[in-house]
């Protein structure tokens, strides 16, 4: 909700709105509002229970707004504050109760079943109070039980259920690449495990609208940034990248905060390896991979460390995806396939293939 109150003292402690947001409509400046009052000294935000704004569907600049238009609030709001906005992380009382009776002529988007209503109402009660007292595996078993009850009272049944299938599908297809890191993400958002949330499920659900990262590795803004057709189709962005984007031959940005991640203790002999190698070729390499350039980092050190995690080749010559694939040894050995063939391949009489082969 965007309706906020407060004392005419806490007002001018944080001398209202920062007028340095120009957006129609001001942008993000009632979140930027509502954050920076949170993080005020004996500061206690209260939420009334049960109670909730109305919001008219009148032509306003966000109620109508595309998602290029709301991610102009973001970006500006990341070049007045120097960073992202994130949600405050600050602990809220509840004031007031719930009412369960039904009233004739309201809306609920999922049923006009005052019954349903009523034990969904209940239900999601019993699920926070339950929730500030398991475990985190417990709470995810009682999220499982939740969703799963969620698409039972759904208007359409049968497509809640076909919904939640396909999102636990996905999350699947997440879990096993190494692109999405699961512990990474509940470090990252831990609100996230608090709601019993598996990490990979709250991506699928939330991770558009949240703009949360899927891990320390592929860059998720720079992607929907750059396609601008994926951001405007409102599709996850590492979900198409993994089904459709690395087929498409749509490319991928590295945060710059996972390089030192993955640095390893022999890194620099690795990379006098690949430097010797006459199946290395920087050149190409930069061409093919230009998110590479744009960091700065040297070709050989981004192949050793994420070469096998983004399925990159050093060469035209040498088909490093290939060479794993055809050699389940090197594949389990987690070994870089180029540094592989140099060591011990070569001697062995491994054969390797050229890319476009």
């Amino acid at each position: 909700s965007n309706a906020l109150f407060m004392g005419r003292s806490l007002w001018h402690e944080l001398n209202g709105f920062d007028p340095q947001f120009k957006s129609p409509g001001g942008g993000l400046v009632n979140l930027d509002t509502w954050k920076r009052a949170t993080q005020l000294p004996n500061v206690n935000p209260l939420i009334l229970f049960g109670e909730a704004t109305f919001h008219q569907v009148h032509g306003g600049v966000a109620t109508n707004g595309n998602l290029d238009t709301i991610s102009t609030f973001f970006d500006e709001y990341l070049d007045i504050r120097g960073v992202e906005y994130t949600a405050p992380q600050v602990e809220i009382t509840l004031l007031g109760k719930i009412h369960l009776g039904f009233h004739p002529g309201e809306g609920f988007a999922n049923s006009s079943n005052p019954k349903v209503l009523k034990s969904k109402s209940l239900f999601a009660r019993f699920m926070r109070f339950m929730g500030q007292r398991l475990s985190s595996k417990s709470k995810r078993g009682l999220r499982d039980v939740y969703d799963l009850l969620e698409a039972v009272i759904h208007r359409h049944p049968f497509h809640g259920i076909q919904q939640l299938r396909l999102e636990k599908h996905l999350a699947g297809i997440l879990e096993a690449h190494p692109l999405f890191d699961s512990k990474w993400y509940e470090n990252t958002y831990p609100y996230v495990s608090a709601a019993g949330y598996r990490p990979s499920l709250h991506y699928v659900r939330h991770g558009v609208l949240q703009r949360t990262e899927p891990g320390p590795i592929f860059d998720a803004k720079w992607y929907l940034d750059h396609y601008p057709d994926i951001r405007d189709s409102g599709e996850n962005p590492l979900i198409h990248y993994l089904l459709h984007g690395e087929n498409e031959g749509r490319r991928v940005h590295i945060n710059s905060q996972s390089f030192a991640l993955y640095e390893r203790p022999d890194e620099q002999e690795l990379r006098q390896i690949l430097i010797n190698s006459p199946l290395f070729d920087s050149d190409w390499y930069l061409e093919q991979y230009p998110d590479v350039s744009l960091s700065g980092i040297d070709p050989q050190i981004d192949y050793l460390r994420f070469g096998v995690l983004l399925r990159r080749n050093p060469s035209q010559n040498f088909d490093g995806v290939r060479y794993r694939r055809e050699y389940l040894d090197v594949q389990k050995s987690g070994m870089n396939p180029l540094v592989h063939f140099e060591t011990r391949g070569r001697a062995e009489g491994r054969i390797y293939h050229p890319v476009s082969d």
